[in-house]
């Protein structure tokens, strides 16, 4: 098969394009696997927070159980428990663990007996916020990074006072939003987390004894970079964090982000988890970084289209040189083809000028073809084509011994006339069973030696009666 200039140009731009197509296909296979991997990330970060808000809500379980199952918590015995807590090692991010005490408007805006005799030693509740109840900071530790807050009334503030709202009326922890800590001296956003604590004897399903049951809430302050860098600690060189409250989708407020401000690069990858804690509305976002971008190169696209486009060009290359190996090869049995003509033309020339007779038989005994000397001899009426030869020509069964392989033959209507057959067997080209007749007449030459015979006999018999010796001498050796 020849392949054309056009059958070429398609073979090879179909390879082409498949590679092309499987090049995209590895793509998108490469990319599907890296957003898998950097949305793992995603999930191993919102797994972190929410473990760690669990450690958060044990701790302050564990705080208000302490204030329920005693009638006086002294500061020293707060700040004991606390201790034990170690929450620089199991809580960080935390600025410390905290009761707030409700103070209502009977107690003068001032700390009452029962607090005092509680171990608080504290300067006068600040700020005068004008309200009829006031949310003391009764304790907080360690008390080194958190002197500043004590007696402070969180009411001043709508975040604060909100959040404590809700906590004591619905008996559940409430996150405040974000807020800027008195003791934070980097002034960051900042939040509060807050536990009601009721006597353990009410029956807070119902409201009236839910609210004289209330003595105050368990807090943690805690601000937001600390919190997320102990989270983003881990594979940071790969991530970007950025995390927007959206409680009010009206009012988005980003709290945290660790992506440079200078950072000039679009991130190829990006995850994002939408998170409720504690009433409030976290969306968290990813994004991947240089570093993991460049580590991730997808580079397997690239080196499947070069291979892809190597191998295209190769059977390029290969198909025009077996287009000009075929084109060679047609050449040259168009070439071969015509010198075989010539020679059958020219065999066949000395066929049918040969002296002797030729007839060619198929392998029913059928004439498949004669020369000329063969129909002068028999006669073209005896040897049609097709023809069985037995018709015409009947040969010995035994080879005549004064002639080597040549059989005798006799023709039927020709009785006068003696020859000899000589048989040889071929195939065609398409593997036919052929068999050549050489035919040669010899009614003269037999006739001529019959002569010959009787001439001798005739000369034998005229020697013997004349009494006559007769020697045969060779000239050359005299004897």
């Amino acid at each position: 098969m020849i392949f054309s200039n056009w059958s070429r140009g398609i073979i090879v731009s179909a390879v082409a394009f498949l590679t092309i197509l499987f090049a995209i296909y590895v793509d998108r296979l490469e990319a599907s696997r890296t957003y898998a991997t950097f949305d793992s990330y995603a999930a191993e970060g919102e797994r972190g927070l929410i473990n760690r808000t669990d450690t958060y809500i044990m701790t302050l379980d564990a705080a208000s159980g302490l204030l329920i199952s005693s009638n006086v918590v002294t500061s020293d015995e707060w700040r004991s428990y606390i201790d034990l807590l170690d929450i620089e090692t199991r809580l960080p991010g935390i600025l410390g663990v905290g009761y707030i005490t409700l103070v209502r408007a009977g107690a003068y805006f001032d700390i009452t007996k029962a607090i005092v005799q509680r171990g608080l030693t504290i300067p006068p509740i600040y700020p005068n916020t004008g309200l009829d109840e006031r949310f003391v900071i009764q304790f907080i530790e360690p008390i080194s990074d958190n002197k500043a807050v004590l007696g402070l009334d969180i009411g001043f503030e709508p975040m604060r006072r909100a959040a404590a709202q809700q906590a004591r009326e619905t008996n559940t922890l409430r996150l405040s939003g974000a807020i800027t800590l008195v003791q934070d001296n980097e002034k960051k956003s900042g939040f509060l987390l807050l536990r009601p604590v009721y006597d353990s004897q009410a029956d807070l399903s119902v409201p009236q004894q839910r609210e004289e049951a209330f003595r105050g809430w368990t807090y943690m302050p805690f601000t937001a970079n600390a919190v997320f860098e102990a989270l983003t600690a881990q594979r940071n060189e790969v991530k970007n964090l950025t995390v927007v409250d959206i409680t009010d989708p009206d009012a988005k407020i980003e709290i945290y982000t660790n992506r440079p401000e200078l950072l000039d690069h679009s991130p190829s990858y990006t995850a994002t988890r939408n998170i409720e804690l504690f009433g409030r509305h976290w969306e968290m976002t990813w994004t991947s970084t240089p570093m993991f971008e460049h580590a991730n190169s997808n580079i397997a696209k690239w080196i499947v289209l070069a291979l892809g486009l190597a191998l295209t060009w190769l059977l390029a290359v290969m198909l025009r040189i077996i287009s000009g190996r075929e084109k060679q090869i047609e050449t040259e049995v168009s070439v071969k083809t015509l010198q075989l003509r010539a020679k059958t033309g020219e065999a066949q020339s000395v066929i049918d000028n040969a002296v002797f007779s030729i007839i060619v038989l198929d392998e029913n005994g059928r004439i498949v073809s004669t020369n000329k000397a063969a129909r002068d001899l028999f006669g073209t009426d005896c040897l049609k084509i097709n023809q069985p030869i037995s018709s015409t020509l009947t040969i010995g069964e035994f080879p005549d011994r004064l002639h080597g392989d040549a059989h005798p033959a006799r023709v039927a209507n020709q009785p006068d006339l003696r020859l000899l057959v000589e048989e040889n067997e071929w195939r065609t080209e398409t593997g036919e069973l052929r068999k050549s007749l050489l035919v040669q007449d010899v009614t003269e030459i037999l006739a001529a030696e019959q002569k010959l015979q009787e001439a001798e006999a005739r000369w034998n018999m005229a020697l013997a009666g004349a009494q006559i010796g007769v020697f045969d001498i060779d000239l050359t050796t005299q004897k």
